[in-house]
């Protein structure tokens, strides 16, 4: 039996993860590569185009600042294997590719994508075991026809996680309940192709860990159409069927439905609660960052919340 039941899309106020010690030190020559990032975006004279339709430039705004994080430096130079040149270059696209999504209006690409949040088929709840944010996606639900709007849906609800990641913490947990009719048609598989690629492309190591549960033998055999498209790295970090309640999620903030205790109901409030909790992060944030000197390539540990710090009260 449930123990809670609530529409709301965040725990209760503390998030339940060991306090963790101070971020590790990169290799010397990561940090050579690091300074030459900073140093390449810092110019007051630099400039990136406007999206991926136009030559119009400008320069880069506070969020794009706060995006180029040492944190996401590193992530970025691991992904292109300690590349410094093709790291540049995929950091130049990440942040043209985020103007493009529109990904830093968060209230004004929130309004866009309400009718795709309807559907409950993608909600945000609780943190795992390591104070991962959790996502939970379930591709039977959807109700829309494949299009664009459900690749920045998605995207958009990962931006939201990384909005409530704290300091310190190895990624996200993706959840993805497969029961159901998988998609099978061409355009649907399209989207789901087009959905992993942005996120490999954009959001390098920030899948802490995924689970995969409920797989009927279509499920699987998506699986087997998909895998291709998984990277290395991430096919590390993917769980088959585990136990959520014992492995990964601790059952008081786990759904009723894989082993936990609290039921989750879906309301019309639960998007406009999200995107306010996630702007108020958001700012919280910006503000310890401008404090902390503004600048580019500062540490995460600098500006976001630590792990075992009081989340604000409305969470």
């Amino acid at each position: 039996m449930p123990q809670a039941t609530t529409a709301l899309p965040l725990p209760p106020s503390i998030c339940i993860a060991p306090t963790r010690g101070p971020a590790p030190d990169p290799t010397l020559e990561s940090s050579k590569q690091v300074q030459a990032i900073i140093d390449h975006f810092s110019p007051p004279d630099f400039a990136l185009s406007l999206d991926e339709h136009t030559a119009e430039t400008r320069g880069l705004d506070e969020w794009e600042k706060m995006y180029l994080s040492r944190e996401t430096m590193l992530r970025y130079l691991k992904a292109c294997r300690y590349k410094l040149p093709e790291t540049i270059k995929r950091l130049e696209t990440s942040i043209v590719w985020r103007r493009t999504m529109g990904l830093d209006d968060v209230r004004g690409l929130g309004k866009e994508l309400v009718p795709e949040y309807e559907s409950g088929k993608v909600i945000m709840y609780g943190y795992s075991r390591l104070a991962q944010p959790v996502i939970y996606v379930t591709p039977s639900k959807n109700v829309r026809p494949p299009s664009l709007l459900q690749v920045k849906h998605m995207v958009y609800s990962i931006d939201r996680l990384v909005d409530l990641q704290l300091a310190g913490v190895d990624g996200v947990l993706f959840f993805a309940d497969l029961s159901g009719k998988p998609p099978t048609s061409r355009a649907e598989l399209g989207v789901m192709r087009q959905i992993i690629s942005a996120l490999q492309a954009h959001y390098p190591e920030r899948c802490g860990s995924a689970a995969l549960v409920k797989l009927p033998w279509l499920g699987s055999l998506l699986v087997t159409l998909l895998w291709p498209f998984v990277d290395a790295d991430t096919k590390k970090k993917i769980h088959i069927n585990p136990d959520m309640s014992v492995d990964l999620i601790p059952p008081e903030q786990l759904l009723v439905d894989y082993g936990g205790q609290v039921e989750f109901l879906y309301t019309p409030e639960y998007l406009p609660h999200l995107i306010d909790i996630c702007v108020k992060r958001r700012e919280e944030n910006r503000q310890r960052w401008r404090a902390a000197g503004g600048t580019i390539g500062m540490s995460e540990w600098d500006f976001l919340m630590r792990v075992g710090e009081s989340v604000s009260r409305e969470l």
